[in-house]
């Protein structure tokens, strides 16, 4: 069990200090049960927390971070604040107006997982693959990613249960993309009885609930050094599709985005629009994925807690169009 809010809270001020941080807590035992006339029953029970919060400078700079898991450790809040040496400093210097233009960059787990969720509306769906909707179709059509892209839904990492609302039983791993290749999309019942196909526990919209990313080689400790010159991007913003079939989207860097010079941060960069395709940033333009991941699960409690969660390694890109 997790230990009681006031203690979590009290650890999380704490580590806090002097900073100027706002942010929401959620945590608590997310509880799901079933059962039917025909005698199937179901439950499950699980304890998870999620921290977000921003950390406000004197300017208009701001860093976005988030904590979350299933057993509290007291000192993942401190860790997290302190955040790479030398970030927040930067971020206290004066914003630059970057060049428009193609720029290597280096996307944070949280940023991968922006991305991530635009790609999950209809990416990896049966009812979206069957059409030739998902953003993901030129796969299908002998287009690969980059060779270190493998994508699964494990149901059995998640703050969720292991069945649907129809009491079925989601298979604890599937691969969806394995080494840049399509292997499974996620199927709901209905897809299972309209195209002949076995379901997958997947719900209506067939997006993922739990998705893990394979790791790449990239040390954490060596990202600065192989960005080299470039941008530092935490999040990403009010990401958006342009052509949804070719896997075109469109959005926005925002806080936390820095300019980095033969591997040293040198200070933030006004707001810029990104202009990309998912086939690039995970295909061609992909220059290595990070040895660690974050497990992130979604701090939403609309209606009940979310039970979304993703575990995502770093990303370093090439050419990131920027405008």
């Amino acid at each position: 069990p997790l230990p009681p809010l006031e203690t979590i809270v009290d650890d999380f001020l704490g580590a806090a200090g002097e900073h100027d941080v706002v942010g929401t807590l959620a945590s608590g035992t997310v509880l799901a049960g079933f059962t039917s006339s025909l005698g199937q029953t179901h439950w499950f029970q699980r304890p998870s927390f999620t921290i977000e919060w921003s950390i406000h400078t004197a300017g208009r700079q701001r860093t976005k971070h988030t904590v979350s898991g299933f057993e509290w450790d007291p000192t993942v809040a401190e860790r997290q604040m302190r955040g790479r040496p030398g970030l927040e400093p930067t971020l206290r210097r004066e914003s630059r107006c970057l060049v428009p233009g193609r720029h290597r960059a280096y996307l944070e787990p949280a940023a991968v997982r922006e991305l991530m969720e635009l790609v999950s509306k209809d990416g990896f769906s049966a009812r979206a693959w069957h059409k030739g909707t998902s953003c993901l179709s030129r796969t299908l059509r002998g287009e690969p990613l980059a060779e270190a892209v493998t994508w699964k839904e494990c149901a059995s990492m998640g703050p969720g249960p292991d069945f649907d609302h129809w009491g079925i039983i989601k298979p604890a791993e599937l691969t969806l993309f394995e080494h840049g290749r399509p292997r499974a999309p996620l199927v709901s019942p209905r897809s299972a009885v309209e195209l002949g196909l076995t379901c997958t526990g997947a719900g209506d919209w067939e997006q993922p609930e739990s998705l893990v990313m394979e790791p790449g080689e990239l040390p954490g400790d060596r990202v600065l050094e192989c960005l080299d010159t470039g941008l530092w991007i935490s999040r990403l913003h009010y990401l958006t599709p342009t052509d949804f079939a070719n896997g075109h989207f469109t959005g926005l860097t925002r806080f936390a985005t820095l300019w980095v010079e033969r591997g040293e941060f040198v200070g933030p960069i006004e707001g810029m629009r990104l202009d990309e395709s998912f086939l690039d940033v995970f295909g061609s333009k992909l220059l290595g994925l990070t040895r660690e991941r974050e497990s992130l699960l979604d701090p939403l409690t609309i209606d009940g807690r979310s039970t979304r969660f993703s575990c995502l390694p770093g990303a370093l890109v090439d050419d990131l169009s920027l405008a």
